[in-house]
């Protein structure tokens, strides 16, 4: 190979060994649907850094907790739970003020988190997951608080970020009214295509 094609040689060898692959991100949607609020989930979850999880059983139940930062879904199957110090500098960040209020129903797989041990000035997080999980395997669900707004669940609309060792979940709470709204002229606009494809089909059969 002459010596000239070696420094691009190197060069592409350099960036696909420098290459990190891209961080997973589960994405957890709180928002207002009709008379209901509505949380669902997916993405999957990157375990390096994480010592070995505790297995357990708690039964099927869900439920969310907005002043420790919770938010969880059991199922009857066992369930992982990881626990691990907060990073330096990095706080205990509540979902608003509310207390402990458990969902009406859902689906989905065994997905959760939060802080523990709040009240002892050493909060930890805490993710759990269905055992045997294996790192960046897809998980989701969808959880359904009946008759509920954020208002009465003690919920804060914003964006809210619950950091691991080696990923993030990615939180977003929105009530009703700032929903993006359907626009006002989409009916018309479908309604006018319609027209327009009705008139080119009967063109053609003339």
């Amino acid at each position: 190979m002459p010596f000239t094609a070696r420094p691009a040689l190197v060069a592409l060898c350099l960036a696909l060994s420098c290459a990190a692959p891209a961080s997973a991100l589960m994405q957890v949607s709180i928002v207002e649907s009709g008379a209901d609020v509505v949380v669902s989930y997916s993405g999957g979850l990157d375990t390096t850094g994480l010592d070995l999880p505790s297995t357990s059983v708690i039964g099927a139940v869900a439920g969310i907790s907005p002043l420790l930062g919770t938010f969880v879904v059991y199922s009857d199957d066992p369930i992982d739970s990881y626990q691990f110090a907060l990073a330096p500098g990095d706080g205990w960040e509540p979902l608003g003020a509310g207390g402990v209020s458990l969902a009406t129903s859902f689906l989905g797989d065994a997905f959760g988190f939060g802080f523990e041990d709040v009240d002892d000035g050493d909060p930890r997080r805490q993710i759990v997951v269905p055992t045997g999980y294996v790192a960046l395997t897809p998980l989701s669900g969808e959880v359904t608080f009946a008759g509920a707004s954020l208002g009465s669940l003690g919920l804060t609309a914003g964006d809210y970020s619950f950091a691991l060792p080696s990923d993030f979940i990615a939180i977003s709470i929105a009530s009703a009214s700032t929903a993006v709204p359907l626009p006002a002229a989409a009916p018309l606009l479908a309604a006018g295509l319609g027209g327009l494809a009705l008139a080119a089909r009967r063109r053609r059969k003339g």
